[in-house]
C-alpha cells in the first residue's frame, strides 16, 4: 500500500478500518511550505461497535514535503460551547462522555505527534461506555465533536482545511445481514400439521436475507423473510413482502425476544446461541400472528454475511480477523 493512499478519506480514522482512498492533490510536494491540515471532507461519521472497543482516532496530515525526517507536532482545540456546528440538528458531545480531560495539555489544547518517517499524527478518542451508550442521542447519531488545528511545529496551517466535525454514534455488535437455513413447523389447535425447510446461503439480495438494525446497545430489530404457510406448508405469499419483525437482545444473560408493536407475538422455543467470533446465530423461537391461532416453531441457523459501517462494507472475512 502506498503511504499516500490513506490521506483522502481516513485521516480521521477509526482503528478498525483498513480500506484506503487517495488523491494526489493532497500530496503536493511543490508547495513552498510544509503545513498541517485535514486532508478530508468537513464532516465525518464515526460509528463505534458495542463489544469491539468504543474508541477511534483523529489525525491531521503534513503536506509540502516528500520526506519527513523529524517528529512534528500539531495542536488541536476540541468541541466546546464556543464552537459552531455546521449541522444544527446535532449537539456537541459532552466532554465527560470521552477522555477529553486526559487529552488536554497545560495550554488547553490536544497535541498529536507526526512521527519521523510518517505524514500523519493521531490522538485517541475513548468513549465512556456508561454515559455514551445510555444517552439516546448516541444511538441517533446526534453527537458531534468539532476539531480545529490551532498550532503546529510545521511552517504553517492550511486555513481552508484546518477544521472538521466528527459525528459519533454506535451500533450493536449483532447488526448486519445474515444468510440462513430455517426449519419451520406449523402447529394448529395443538397439532403439528407440517414442516418445511427454507434456506438462503447464496442470494445476495438484502431483502432476501435476515437483517438486524440497532435499537439499543445490545438490542437489534430483526426483519426475517419468514412467511405464513398453508396446511400443506405451501407459502401463502412472498416471504420478502411479508417478513416477520421482532426485537432480539443479546447480552451477558443470554438471548431474548421482544414483540414489535403490530407484529406477531414471539417467544423463546428452545436453546439459543450466538458466536461472538463468527457472528453466527442458532435461534429457536415460536411466533403467532394476531389474526389466527396458528403457531409457527422456527429453528434458524444464521450465517453472518456483512454489515455497513460509515460507508465501508465489513464482510465476514474482515470480522473474523478482529
Amino acid at each position: 500500500m502506498k503511504l499516500n493512499k490513506v490521506f483522502l478519506t481516513f485521516l480521521i480514522i477509526t482503528s478498525f478500518i483498513s480500506s484506503c482512498a487517495y488523491d494526489d492533490i493532497y500530496l503536493d510536494a511543490k508547495l513552498s511550505k510544509n503545513m498541517a491540515y485535514f486532508a478530508s471532507l468537513k464532516d465525518y461519521t464515526r460509528t463505534v461497535v458495542v463489544g469491539e472497543g468504543l474508541q477511534f482516532r483523529i489525525g491531521a496530515a503534513m503536506a509540502g514535503a516528500l520526506h519527513n525526517d523529524l517528529d512534528r507536532t500539531v495542536n488541536f482545540k476540541l468541541g466546546t460551547t464556543a464552537f459552531a456546528l455546521s449541522d444544527t440538528s446535532h449537539v456537541i458531545m459532552p466532554s465527560n462522555y470521552y477522555n477529553y480531560t486526559s487529552l488536554l495539555g497545560t495550554d488547553g489544547t490536544v497535541q498529536a505527534v507526526i512521527p519521523k518517517g510518517s505524514f500523519i499524527g493521531y490522538f485517541p478518542i475513548v468513549l465512556d461506555s456508561v454515559k455514551f451508550l445510555n444517552d439516546p442521542l448516541a444511538l441517533n447519531g446526534k453527537f458531534s465533536i468539532p476539531v480545529k488545528i490551532v498550532a503546529t511545529s510545521l511552517d504553517s496551517i492550511n486555513k481552508v482545511n484546518d477544521s472538521v466535525t466528527i459525528k459519533v454514534k454506535y451500533m450493536a455488535g449483532t447488526e448486519g445481514y445474515y444468510l440462513y437455513k430455517n426449519t419451520i413447523t406449523k402447529e394448529l389447535n395443538g397439532t403439528t400439521v407440517g414442516s418445511i425447510v427454507v434456506e438462503n446461503f447464496a442470494n445476495e439480495s438484502n431483502d432476501q436475507a435476515w437483517s438486524m438494525v440497532t435499537q439499543a446497545p445490545f438490542t437489534v430489530q430483526v426483519t426475517a423473510p419468514i412467511a405464513e404457510y398453508t396446511t400443506s406448508m405451501k407459502l401463502t405469499g412472498s416471504s420478502a413482502s411479508t417478513p416477520l419483525k421482532f426485537n432480539l437482545t443479546v447480552n451477558s444473560t443470554g438471548i431474548s425476544y421482544q414483540q414489535v408493536s403490530g407484529q406477531a407475538t414471539i417467544q423463546t422455543d428452545g436453546a439459543n446461541s450466538y458466536d461472538k467470533k463468527t457472528h453466527d446465530f442458532n435461534l429457536k423461537f415460536s411466533f403467532k400472528k394476531p389474526s389466527n391461532d396458528t403457531i409457527y416453531h422456527v429453528s434458524s441457523n444464521l450465517i453472518f454475511r456483512n454489515r455497513m459501517r460509515d460507508g465501508i462494507n465489513e464482510t465476514r472475512d474482515y470480522l473474523n480477523k478482529l
